[in-house]
């Protein structure tokens, strides 16, 4: 894998800003400062809320964990750009322009942003936890990320993509077919984004179930569920006859009644007839509705 890989999805770039961020929080803020590259790993994972450092696997030709990589490349990148610099083996700095760079990001870096040292004088960060301040847009997959941008964003590339397949989506790394798809990373993505998902309902749970008694309340009032459509038109607009049964493999919605089909339910996908047009999924029920306004 290289830094171009899944390039619809997660590439260095996504990592620049956070690196930069991290590099002067962990220099205080003072170009020149000597950074460990490994000092930076945890609090860029933690700052773009992925669930593990090994949450992309392992880069093929290295071994080395794929977040490692990007963080990596990324600072190859601000090199690039005359913010970083490289003053040891594995070890970093940020230029002075880098430095008003981060701040740019982030006016409450602590430091000055002078040089403390001589160009070229070792200077050692103290040890101190980072708690990253989160970059708007940088979480590409966790917490947020569902089936509905796991994919190409183009309706038709998807279709064509789906017809070539047979999964569903179901990846896994033990899987000959895996290996050889070109979907494999849009769909290790979508699974580490609701694997993120399921930790965070989890974690919020837990809270609740830890937080202290309070006084019962009344309960809130049941809403009535939304009535559906007597006529959708959405028969004159989908190849009701070349319907496709399956078995959800993620929770999403339907098309006709908007409400979630459930993982394991049985449901039918749809073309459209305008290719231009998102394919359309129905409950079993929902899609027999559809049928008969066809009759």
């Amino acid at each position: 894998m290289t830094d171009t890989a899944d390039s619809t999805r997660l590439t260095a770039k996504d990592f620049e800003k956070p690196l930069l961020l991290t590099m002067a929080e962990l220099a205080q803020g003072v170009a020149g400062a000597e950074v460990s590259a490994e000092q930076t790993y945890e609090p860029v994972r933690v700052r773009m809320n992925f669930p593990s450092v090994d949450a992309f696997g392992a880069n093929g030709p290295t071994g080395i964990p794929q977040i490692v990589k990007w963080i990596q490349w990324a600072f190859r990148n601000l090199q690039n750009q005359g913010l970083g610099q490289r003053v040891g083996r594995g070890a970093w700095t940020l230029t002075p322009e880098g430095v008003l760079a981060a701040r740019a990001l982030n006016a409450n870096l602590p430091g000055t942003g002078s040089p403390a040292v001589a160009q070229g004088t070792k200077m050692t960060t103290p040890q101190t936890t980072v708690t990253p301040t989160p970059v708007a847009g940088s979480a590409i997959v966790a917490l947020g990320r569902g089936y509905e941008d796991a994919y190409h964003s183009d309706p038709y590339i998807r279709r064509l993509a789906f017809s070539k397949v047979t999964c569903g989506g179901g990846w896994t790394s033990r899987s000959d077919k895996c290996k050889a798809c070109g979907l494999a990373g849009s769909c290790r993505n979508l699974q580490a984004g609701l694997v993120s998902q399921l930790a965070a309902k989890l974690a919020a749970e837990d809270k609740a179930a830890s937080a202290p008694p309070t006084s019962p309340t009344a309960p809130a009032p049941v809403l009535a569920a939304p009535a559906k459509p007597a006529v959708s038109g959405l028969a004159a607009k989908y190849k009701l006859k070349a319907a496709d049964p399956l078995k959800a493999r993620v929770d999403t919605p339907c098309t006709f009644c908007q409400q979630t089909i459930t993982v394991g339910s049985r449901a039918f996908w749809v073309e459209a007839n305008d290719p231009t047009v998102d394919c359309a999924i129905f409950h079993e029920g929902c899609f027999e509705q559809v049928k008969a306004e066809a009759k």
